[in-house]
């Protein structure tokens, strides 16, 4: 293989190194460790394990998903709240922030509820693939 520098790589010593890499990649832990922290998982698997690395993947990114969107809720609350304290506001402003504040709790909740359900089914995960071991 030709690259733009004039290096020229060896493609069998590649192979061997992407085949060693997917053999490390391609374990059950990491597809719960990749999926906790966000990264996205391309279908690099073998067939064998693709169908359980992509369910358990996609079983702990939806825990990243929502914590991160309980973050993200979090965050605009505390930026809600700290706007109440601006003595400039208007009676109708304060209002508004106040319904928003309210929305954004509700919204809070309903995350909680689904990061709650997703632990338990990724718990679940987890113990199957030790059972099975």
């Amino acid at each position: 293989m030709q690259v733009a520098y004039g290096i020229t790589a060896n493609k069998s010593d590649y192979m061997v190194g992407r085949e060693e890499g997917l053999k490390q990649y391609c374990q059950l832990d990491n597809a719960f460790a990749t999926g906790l922290n966000g990264q996205t998982y391309y279908y690099v698997c073998p067939q064998s394990i693709n169908a359980a690395f992509k369910r358990y993947h996609a079983a702990a990114y939806d825990v990243y998903e929502d914590r991160s969107a309980i973050d993200s809720v979090d965050n605009e609350l505390s930026s809600k709240e700290s706007k109440l304290q601006d003595k400039k506001l208007t009676d109708k402003d304060r209002q508004r922030i106040r319904s928003d504040i309210r929305d954004l709790d509700r919204k809070r909740d309903r995350l909680r509820d689904d990061l709650y359900d997703h632990e338990r089914q990724l718990d679940q995960l987890r113990r199957e693939t030790q059972f099975n071991r």
